[in-house]
């Protein structure tokens, strides 16, 4: 998960909004103090702040979500969050790293291919309510790949064919 953190913490030294952006972000696991002592304020731009917040339970997480309006997140080991999906059911844009098992999971809209492609993405997520709502409409059609009947027909398909 550090990584993952790390990861995007590079990218948005990149960044540079226009308008004022919060990044926050949540947990508490061993490396919080080696994680937070990685970031450094001043490498970031004036109109982007971190604000660090701990733990959080089902109930808190549901409402941070819902005060967010762009989820970022970065694994490079993890293929399948709940988190995502509890993000996705909110309607917030997820943006993805460029994880090969994203693939395969989600349009390669919200795959960030690398840093750059990062930074223009979440740049016209946050200016262009155009784009943003495009967004929102395939993460909506991207939503459907997760249909439990879809799922549930998919294993049994794929266990009749082992069957025969």
């Amino acid at each position: 998960k550090a990584l993952g953190i790390l990861d995007i913490y590079n990218k948005l030294k990149l960044f540079k909004p226009v308008k004022k952006v919060n990044y926050r972000i949540a947990g508490f696991w061993k490396f919080y103090n080696e994680m937070k002592y990685k970031f450094d304020p001043s490498k970031l731009d004036k109109n982007l702040n971190i604000e660090w917040i701990w733990w959080l339970d089902k109930t808190w997480v549901i409402h941070e979500i819902n005060k967010c309006d762009i989820f970022l997140y970065s694994t490079f080991y993890e293929t399948f969050w709940i988190i995502l999906l509890e993000v996705l059911s909110l309607w917030k844009p997820i943006l993805l790293n460029n994880y090969k098992s994203y693939y395969w999971l989600y349009d390669n809209e919200f795959i960030s291919k690398n840093n750059l492609d990062f930074i223009n993405k979440l740049d016209r997520l946050i200016l262009s309510k155009e784009y943003h709502k495009k967004y929102l409409g395939k993460w909506y059609a991207n939503l459907k790949k997760f249909d439990q009947e879809k799922i549930l027909m998919e294993w049994y398909e794929l266990i009749k064919e082992q069957i025969n």
